[in-house]
């Protein structure tokens, strides 16, 4: 995972820009933090529908660097998903013009799987191996982000940690036999409150 989020030092900085004499109050800010996380798949076999090995992601861990490296966040105001994206790792059959479609479900423990990623054509070797955008299904990305708020809920007044180890398997429908490694990126934005010393105008 990359963090993206604004150095509390330059956010600090900034409103102190030409205050070097002055008394100094301690305020409230909200920086924004971005972190993003993959999720690796990998399908092996004949043509028809194959589905890969059922992939897992542990998104309070993640969520947890992203403040580590965001330093003292004092509470968690929001988070979202900001965007998606996918790519083929490594296509171990090369040259083959095979035509894959591509879904992906998404879900909890305890909780019914969900559309993430609805039926995408893929012609296989013309597939990026750069990121490419990703559009998520509603109903798949709604999961997610009710993690995010028990996340905030949980931050905020305490208790008992979430649950956030999501499950994702991808099916594919082939028309030739499949050897390939894909990978999603979803990057996501973390809202901080921090406290900072800013020049109180009036003394």
């Amino acid at each position: 995972m990359k963090n993206y989020g604004m150095s509390l030092v330059l956010a600090a900085g900034i409103l102190m820009l030409g205050s070097e004499s002055c008394i100094l109050s301690e305020k409230s800010v909200e920086v924004p933090l971005r972190g993003d996380t993959d999720v690796q798949f990998s399908t092996v076999g004949p043509v028809g529908t194959l589905i890969s090995s059922v992939s897992s992601l542990d998104l309070y861990d993640e969520i947890q660097q992203v403040e580590q490296e965001g330093g003292a966040v004092e509470k968690v105001v929001d988070m979202t998903v900001e965007s998606a994206y996918w790519r083929v790792v490594e296509n171990r059959l090369a040259g083959s013009a095979a035509t894959v479609t591509v879904s992906v479900l998404v879900w909890r423990n305890g909780v019914a799987p969900d559309s993430l990623v609805r039926k995408v054509p893929i012609l296989l070797n013309e597939a990026e191996t750069e990121f490419q955008p990703l559009l998520l299904d509603p109903a798949g990305l709604g999961q997610i982000l009710q993690g995010f708020d028990e996340y905030v809920v949980y931050r905020n007044e305490g208790g008992v940690p979430p649950d956030l180890t999501y499950y994702f398997t991808l099916t594919t429908t082939t028309d030739q036999p499949l050897d390939v490694d894909w990978e999603t990126r979803v990057k996501f934005t973390l809202v901080g409150v921090f406290k900072v010393d800013v020049p109180d105008p009036w003394d």
